[in-house]
This record gives C-alpha cells, structure tokens and sequence, in this order.
C-alpha cells in the first residue's frame, strides 16, 4: 500500500481544501455539517466525522474535484445528482462493471 492509501492528509492538503471551500462559499465554521457531507458525496464514502479523517490520496482527489465547479451552485448541482437514485440503465452499468472485475 502507498502513503496515499494509508497517511492522514497534510496540513498544506487541509488549507488547499478549506480554502476551496471558502471559495465556494461555506463559511469556515457554521458550514462544517455541509462541508463534511459534500466530502462523503463527492469521494463516495461513508459520513466522514471530520476533514482530519481524510486520506492523503482522497484529500487529493477532493481538492482536484473542487477546483473543477466554478461556483457553489455548480457544487450544489452536482451533489443533487449525486444524490439522485441511478436510473436502471445506470445501475446495470455498475451492476456489469462490478461483475467483470
């Protein structure tokens, strides 16, 4: 296993992902509820407790998703979608793809 997969994320991973938060518009403290689930959504994991639980490689892939929206309602459109139930044309899609691997 590498030190993405198995080292806390570093303190310059923190400040890179709080700050693309700020960017986004969620208040550094009163929005720490959304901030946390929108890092669940996005990196497709179970309810993270705090950002401190991220890995190196997952606080990675999360500062280069959010870098990716422009603004908060861009953010917010793509976790509705993620949230949404997959249609069956989808879920067979991950259906096949679990089964081939």
């Amino acid at each position: 296993m590498s030190r993405l997969e198995t080292d806390p994320l570093t303190p310059n991973q923190l400040g890179a992902v709080m700050h693309e938060f700020e960017r986004l518009g969620f208040h550094p403290w009163r929005d720490r509820d959304e901030r946390l689930a929108a890092c669940s959504a996005l990196l497709g994991r179970d309810a993270l407790a705090s950002v401190y639980d991220l890995l190196m490689g997952e606080a990675g892939k999360l500062l280069r998703t959010l870098q990716g929206f422009p603004d908060r309602a861009a953010l917010d459109a793509a976790l509705t979608e993620l949230a949404a139930p997959p249609s069956l044309l989808q879920w067979l899609a991950r259906l096949l793809l679990k089964l081939g691997s």
